[in-house]
C-alpha cells in the first residue's frame, strides 16, 4: 500500500489486500442468489503480524498501524484529507502552516490509541478490551473526514451561502438544478456519512436491524469479507473461528458515536432508542471522551 499521491486516491475502489501474490477469493451469498466475491482482510495462511504497516510521522515519528487501520487509511475518504489544510488559509501568511487534515487525523488516531490502551492497562476493572481501543483509534482516524476545503473556513462559507440563498431568489433558482444539501451543515455529521463511504469501499454497510447489532457488518458488494474485519493485536485471539474480535454493527455504531459524542439519528429512527448504544456499560463511558471532547 502506498501513501504517496495516486490518481485513484479520491475514487471509491475495491482494491486488493496488500501486495504480493493474488489473494484467494471467497463467496458470500447475495439476496438475489448469486455470490459476492470477497477476500479476507489478512490473507489465509499469512501471519497478521506481517501485515502491520509503519507510518513515519513528522511529530510522532513511527506510528504502527494494524491491518484494519492500514486498510481504512488507504480508502478515498481518508486519502482526500491530504489536500485539505488543517489551518485553512493560514499558510498564505505563515509559510510553514501547511500541515493537512490527513496529518492531523493520523496523529489523533495514534494518541487516542495510546491513551485508551494506557487507561485499559492501568484500570483493568473497567473491563475495556483491545477491540474497544481499536474502535476509539478508528474514530480518531475518521473523525475529520467530513471537512470541506480549507477546513473550518468552509463551515463559515456554508453559512454565508445559505444566508444568500434565502435572500436571493435568482440564486435559489440557479442552485435548484443541483442536489439539495442540508441547510444546517457541520463537519461532524458529514464525517458520519464518510464512515459509511469507507465501509462501501469494502463492500460493507452497517445493519441497523436489532437482531444484527452484535453480528458482522452486512455484505452489500464485492470487497472484504465482513467476518475478517477484526482486531489482530497480540492480546487478541488470532483464530478466525473466534468471532469475538470481529467488529460488529454495534462496534461501527460505537465508532460513529465516538466522533459526535451523541446518539445517532439513524439509531433513533430505526431502533427508537434515543441514547448511545455502542457501549452501554457505565464503566466504559470514558471511552466516548477521548476523540470527542465537546
Amino acid at each position: 500500500m502506498s501513501f504517496g499521491a495516486s490518481d485513484d486516491r479520491k475514487r471509491p475502489a475495491n482494491r486488493g489486500v496488500g501486495t504480493g501474490s493474488p489473494v484467494p477469493k471467497r463467496s458470500r451469498e447475495r439476496t438475489d442468489g448469486n455470490a459476492f466475491h470477497t477476500e479476507p482482510l489478512v490473507p489465509d495462511g499469512v501471519d497478521p503480524g506481517k501485515r502491520w504497516l509503519r507510518y513515519n510521522d513528522e511529530i510522532h515519528r513511527s506510528i504502527d498501524l494494524c491491518p484494519l487501520m492500514a486498510k481504512v487509511m488507504d480508502t478515498w475518504p481518508v486519502q482526500r484529507l491530504r489536500d485539505l489544510r488543517q489551518l485553512g488559509t493560514a499558510h498564505y501568511v505563515y509559510a510553514c502552516a501547511t500541515h493537512t487534515r490527513f496529518d492531523h487525523s493520523v496523529g489523533v488516531a495514534h494518541l487516542a490509541l495510546h491513551m485508551c490502551r494506557r487507561l485499559k492497562e492501568r484500570y483493568p476493572t473497567y473491563g475495556a478490551t483491545s477491540k474497544d481501543v481499536l474502535c476509539v483509534a478508528l474514530a480518531g482516524l475518521l473523525h475529520d473526514t467530513g471537512h470541506g476545503p480549507f477546513s473550518h473556513l468552509y463551515e463559515s462559507f456554508r453559512k454565508e451561502v445559505n444566508s444568500e440563498l434565502e435572500q436571493n431568489p435568482e440564486k435559489r433558482k440557479l442552485y435548484s438544478q443541483f442536489p439539495e444539501v442540508p441547510t444546517v451543515w457541520d463537519h461532524e455529521n458529514s464525517s458520519l456519512m464518510m464512515v459509511d463511504e469507507v465501509l462501501k469501499c469494502f463492500g460493507l454497510e452497517i445493519d441497523l436491524r436489532p437482531e444484527y447489532l452484535d453480528k458482522p457488518l452486512k455484505q452489500i458488494g464485492d470487497g472484504i469479507d465482513a467476518e475478517t474485519v477484526r482486531c489482530y493485536w497480540n492480546d487478541s485471539p488470532a483464530s478466525e473461528q473466534d468471532l469475538s474480535q470481529v467488529l460488529t454493527n454495534r462496534d461501527w455504531i460505537f465508532i460513529k458515536e465516538c466522533i459526535t459524542g451523541e446518539p445517532l439519528p439513524e439509531v433513533v429512527e430505526h431502533l427508537g432508542i434515543n441514547r448511545r448504544v455502542g457501549r452501554e456499560d457505565p464503566k466504559l463511558e470514558w471511552l466516548y471522551d477521548i476523540v470527542c471532547n465537546k
